[in-house]
């Protein structure tokens, strides 16, 4: 033992190989973890009610059932405003009522608006267009309306882009939309991965080198 001890072996010396595969493995195992953990919340993710209607409603396009909500909202008189992001440039305001499974909405006064916004294509876009006529309407809180799996990644863009917004979330729960409840396990998973990289692009990357990173997800 004591000609081992002089000879300066180490016997927990590690390989480089082997080093390599235990960082490797600890990255699955947290990655994995977080996967579950991001499940987990998606699934329980609730709507804050508020005491106080908000000053607008945003929905982001991608499912019937997100604009159907919008709409409900707006009918229940839980804001005066609705904002549409990332409509299809054919889609117009009366199609999109007559889809609606409720009576058309009346324009009792000239502060009940739906507008419909057909740049945005994507997250990033849908809170760029949505911060800009935020602004031009001095609105400071709003309810984000979007499906579950979509609302962590919705938050975090919305929050990067309207600090000074107050935003609170309507998550669309897919387990009772049929086009999505079979593709949840799919989509949690493919949304965990971008809400990856959209923490490491608001939190991590230099102001002056995220404009080259922010494309959209």
């Amino acid at each position: 033992m004591i000609k081992n001890a002089k000879s300066g072996k180490n016997p927990f010396q590690m390989k480089a190989s082997q080093w390599a595969m235990t960082v490797m493995t600890s990255a699955i195992f947290l990655w994995l973890s977080g996967f579950v953990l991001f499940t987990q919340y998606v699934r329980s993710i609730a709507a804050e009610v508020p005491e106080r209607p908000a000053d607008a409603i945003i929905v982001l396009t991608g499912g019937a059932q997100r604009v159907n909500q919008g709409l409900d909202l707006l009918a229940q008189g839980q804001a005066k405003k609705l904002f549409i992001t990332g409509v299809n440039g054919h889609v117009t305001l009366e199609e999109i009522l007559n889809l609606w499974k409720r009576p058309i909405i009346k324009h009792d006064d000239d502060d009940c608006c739906i507008i419909l916004d057909h740049k945005a294509q994507n997250t990033i876009q849908n809170a760029r267009e949505t911060k800009f006529w935020v602004r031009q309407q001095g609105i400071k809180t709003i309810r984000l309306v979007t499906s579950d799996y979509h609302m962590p990644r919705a938050r975090l863009e919305f929050r990067a882009s309207m600090p000074d917004v107050k935003i609170l979330p309507w998550p669309v729960k897919s387990i009772n939309d049929p086009e999505y409840r079979t593709q949840f396990w799919y989509l949690c998973f493919e949304e965990y991965n971008k809400s990856l990289v959209t923490v490491a692009k608001i939190h991590i990357t230099p102001p002056w080198l995220r404009k080259y990173v922010d494309q959209p997800l």
